[in-house]
Formats: C-alpha cells, sequence, structure tokens
C-alpha cells in the first residue's frame, strides 16, 4: 500500500520504531568507533546491510509493487535514510536509492529492466557518478571531463576518472554521466569492469572511492544524449537523502549534548545550568528544527511537486541541513568538553561526516545560486 505523506504520520512513527531497534541490534551505539575503523578500509556493514536487504526489504522500499518492491513513497526512505544517518551506518543505501530512482525513471529500457529487481531484491548495490556541471562545479567540469564514450561495433565503451564516489568500490553497478555535443548521456557500467580503489578521507564512516574506466563496456540508460533532467532529478533526490542522513545526525549529537549537560557535574551544578550551555543548545536546537522543517517540505515536493519545487526543496534541504549539522556537531564537542576533542568519544566521527557531507554535491554557494536562479526564472 503506497502511503499518502499527510497520512503516513503513524506508520512512519512505527516504521522509525522498528528501524532504531534493529540497527542497535545488530550494531550497537558504543561499537561506533569500532565500525569506523571497519568502514575507513573502504567496507561495507555485511551484517547491517544483511539485515537491511532481507526480511526488513530496504532497497525496495521505495520502488513500485509490480517491480518487486513494497511500493512506499520518499517519506518512508526519509525515515530509513535519517536513522541510519543517526547511528552514522556504513551501508549501500543511500548511492542504492539514488541510483535505484534513476533506473525507475528510465523504466522500460533494458538496463532498468534488468537491474531494478535485483536492486530491490538486495540481490546487487549501485551508486551514481554525477556530472561536474550539474552539481555546480563548473570550473572542474571546463578543466577535465570525467569520462568519454566511444561507440564500438559492439556497443560503447567508458574510459575516464573520477573520485570521491559514494560506495564506489563495492557497488555492482555504477551510472555514469558523460557529455558531449549531443548533450548529456548516461551510461551503466558493472563494477566488475572498473577500477575501483577506496579512498582515505576526512570522514571513515561513508566509504568513497577513486573509479577508473579503461574501454569499459558501457550501456545507454534511457536514449543518447538526453540524461539531462533524469540526473538533475537524480541529482535532487541525492541532495534530499543526504539532508535526511545530516538530520538524524544533528539530533543525535544534539541529544548526546543535552544529555551531558544533564549529568556532568560543575561547581555542584549540571553544567546545563550554565546560561553559556544554555544558549549553546538553544542554537543548536533551532538550528535543527529548521533542518527538520526543510525536509518535511522535501518530502513533500518529491511526492508532489513539480521539477522546479522539487529543485527547490532540495537546495533548501541543503542550505539547513548541512550547516545545521555541522553545528550540532561542533557545539557537542564544546559542551563534552575534553572529552569530546579525544578520539574514544564517538562526536568527532559526527562532526568529520557533517563536514565531508556538506560538500559531497556541491558547495554550498552552489545551492544557494541555483536556488535564487529558480527564484527569478
Amino acid at each position: 500500500m503506497i502511503l499518502e505523506h499527510s497520512e503516513a504520520t503513524e506508520d512512519r512513527i512505527l516504521l522509525r520504531e522498528s528501524i532504531i531497534a534493529m540497527v542497535r541490534k545488530v550494531n550497537p551505539p558504543e561499537n561506533l568507533l569500532e565500525r569506523a575503523e571497519t568502514a575507513s578500509a573502504g567496507g561495507t556493514d555485511t551484517e547491517l546491510w544483511s539485515a537491511l536487504s532481507g526480511d526488513f526489504a530496504a532497497p525496495a522500499l521505495a520502488v513500485p509493487e509490480a517491480l518487486g518492491g513494497v511500493g512506499a513513497t520518499f517519506a518512508e526512505a526519509a525515515v530509513l535514510l535519517e536513522e541510519l544517518g543517526a547511528a552514522l551506518a556504513t551501508v549501500p543505501y543511500l548511492s542504492t536509492f539514488v541510483a535505484t530512482e534513476v533506473l525507475l525513471a528510465a523504466a522500460g529500457c533494458d538496463i532498468s529492466d534488468k537491474w531494478i529487481p535485483r536492486l530491490a531484491a538486495g540481490e546487487a548495490t549501485a551508486t551514481v557518478i554525477f556530472d561536474p556541471v550539474l552539481i555546480g562545479d563548473h570550473a572542474y567540469a571546463e578543466q577535465s571531463a570525467p569520462f568519454a564514450a566511444q561507440q564500438t561495433p559492439d556497443g560503447y565503451t567508458l574510459s575516464g576518472t573520477d573520485e570521491f564516489v559514494i560506495d564506489g568500490a563495492t557497488a555492482d553497478l555504477i551510472l555514469i554521466p558523460v557529455r558531449d555535443g549531443s548533450g548529456c548521456t548516461l551510461f551503466a557500467v558493472e563494477g566488475k569492469h572498473l577500477r575501483r580503489d577506496a579512498m582515505r578521507t576526512l570522514d571513515p564512516t561513508r566509504p568513497l572511492a577513486v573509479i577508473t574506466a579503461d574501454d569499459a563496456p558501457a550501456e545507454v540508460v534511457g536514449t543518447v544524449g538526453d540524461a539531462g533532467q533524469l540526473l538533475a532529478r537524480a541529482r535532487d533526490l541525492a541532495l534530499l537523502a543526504i539532508g535526511c542522513e545530516q538530520l538524524g545526525q544533528s539530533k543525535t549529537v544534539l541529544n548526546m549534548a543535552v544529555e551531558y549537560a544533564r549529568e556532568r557535574i560543575q561547581f555542584g551544578r549540571p553544567i546545563g545550568s550554565f546560561q553559556a550551555i544554555k544558549h549553546k543548545l538553544a542554537e543548536v536546537a533551532v538550528a535543527v528544527q529548521s533542518a527538520e522543517s526543510a525536509v518535511e517540505h522535501g518530502i513533500w515536493a518529491a511526492a508532489k511537486g513539480t521539477a522546479d519545487e522539487l529543485s527547490r526543496a532540495a537546495a533548501m534541504v541543503a542550505m539547513a541541513c548541512a550547516p545545521a549539522a555541522v553545528l550540532a556537531a561542533g557545539e557537542c564537542i564544546q559542551v563534552h568538553g575534553g572529552i569530546g576533542f579525544t578520539w574514544e568519544h564517538p562526536a568527532h566521527l559526527y562532526y568529520r561526516r557533517a563536514l565531508s557531507s556538506a560538500g559531497l554535491l556541491g558547495k554550498p554557494q552552489h545551492h544557494a545560486e541555483r536556488l535564487l536562479e529558480l527564484a527569478l526564472s
């Protein structure tokens, strides 16, 4: 049954409770530091992903029932993304969700019909490499186009390289855009045909990779030269998905800071009673509420809005959720004082995730510029 956004409050509450219980059972919060070490080597939390893609059917959540999915909406996927973000879970849900949405938009082509059932069943994972022009990085795009396509008697081959690809080292399918004189074409390449090198980055809980193609066999997704709108929607959904993760992270570190402020005694009283601490936490609470409002608007836009409304909502989510996550994690460290600055406390992992996610699909000014362009159009 497809849940309408306005009528799904109770269902989303039950879904959230189920996700929290399952994640905490498989990965207790006290194991976060240990999990981060595994993720830093480019690995996936296979136990959690198995639980998510098994009885929980997370990869099928937003896939139509006719294609083997659950038939839910982005509202339900947003709940899952938020809780996975709150746990800093190292699973390929975000990347696979966005790639699946791209293939769903191109349903009917051979590559979509082949891979959507596999992705929905959790038998495979996928990710998307975004065109630099699409995310506002025109300087990089003009300097060097990441990939080039060559037509052969048997189809197409791709050559090139790009970095910071989410879950790129483990994805079974990678969607790669190529921009040329005929426009932007989206190609699908199986991971086994690519060189994938895990990157060591600021955020050890987000597996990123360098992807290199050397005459890799590729298939066209959709129509040659006509992937602009397809990728624009994918970018907007990816920004919304990352925003949901950031919202979950913000709420988690805010609760972490509030709890510590209640328990930590200084000068004979809880530090939360001091005005300076109150002001810090109040500022974070306002930022988190603003981020939550932006995400709710984004959920509506994904379900019922036009393409322009979705783009505006995605830009607003990026502009609200990224700063909220950075502020919340930073102030959590400050409230915890000395212990917050140590590697033994998980606050630094949330801060590093917040910083890395803020620029993952374009710098903040790019989103502000796009929002202004849409407002003036």
